[in-house]
């Protein structure tokens, strides 16, 4: 029962990584591409 337990809280937490890295990327790429958009190319 521990183990099955503990296995399934890590597939739950590596999901929950996982989800937040890729929201994190994709708004990262949103937000960049906007800022190059309003700012120009010249924007770090």
């Amino acid at each position: 029962m521990v183990s099955r337990n503990i296995s399934s809280y890590k597939y739950v937490w590596s999901y929950i990584l996982c989800y937040l890295v890729w929201s994190s990327a994709i708004c990262y790429c949103l937000v960049h591409n906007c800022a190059l958009k309003i700012y120009g190319e010249n924007s770090p």
